[in-house]
């Protein structure tokens, strides 16, 4: 099963989205990285965004088992539709980080990560963000892999 970008919900979309501009796109071109990604969450509602998305993606981004993809991708990851999950997961249950914390190997940074989750789901919450794939069944295609028979010339 794959996840497709485009069939998941907005929420999971402009989270996927707004990771990958913070990580990949430059801080010096203008507008900067940072002015794209509060213009975005500004249209939903949400001011600042990239003071929420900044330190959260901080605390993830060495981590050896968090990739996030270039912008182009549009297949997701097994990390993206965690980062999804765990948004998803902090609107409702605050005390729910344990999976992901072992995940990532975020013992040293576990209060900071809850902290910053906790922020971002809070304000995807008020902003009315859906986040969650789970329900959505829409967001799984699965994609045939067709054997054809190669003939080599020798």
């Amino acid at each position: 099963m794959i996840t497709d970008y485009y069939k998941i919900p907005f929420g999971g979309q402009l989270l996927i989205w707004s990771s990958r501009v913070a990580l990949y796109w430059s801080c010096s071109a203008t507008p900067n990285k940072y002015d794209i990604i509060n213009t975005a969450y500004s249209k939903v509602g949400i001011k600042n965004g990239s003071l929420l998305l900044k330190p959260f993606i901080g605390i993830l981004k060495n981590k050896k088992k968090f990739k996030v993809q270039p912008l182009c991708k549009r297949y997701l990851n097994e990390t993206e539709i965690k980062l999804i999950n765990c948004i998803e997961c902090n609107k409702f249950y605050s005390n729910k980080n344990d999976y992901f914390i072992r995940e990532w190997k975020l013992d040293d940074e576990k209060e900071k990560f809850e902290f910053y989750a906790r922020k971002i789901a809070s304000n995807f919450k008020i902003a009315n963000l859906n986040t969650n794939i789970q329900k959505s069944k829409k967001h799984f295609e699965r994609i045939e892999i067709k054997k054809e028979n190669i003939r080599t010339l020798h």
